[in-house]
């Protein structure tokens, strides 16, 4: 469950769409990536989301 605190800032570089879906490739600080795992809670602008795959640190 995503508690309120940003502890990164990441940027997102690319933006996917699929039938009913829209994946966000997203680069994550260094060292990051091996802090996450699939259905961790990110937040992009606030909104809460879940991590479906992390492949270093995107």
């Amino acid at each position: 469950m995503f508690t309120g605190i940003i502890k990164g800032l990441g940027t997102v570089v690319e933006l996917t769409r699929k039938p009913g879906l829209v994946c966000a490739t997203v680069t994550l600080p260094a060292g990051y990536g091996a802090q996450l795992q699939p259905g961790a809670s990110v937040a992009i602008d606030g909104v809460c989301l879940t991590a479906a795959r992390i492949a270093g640190d995107r």
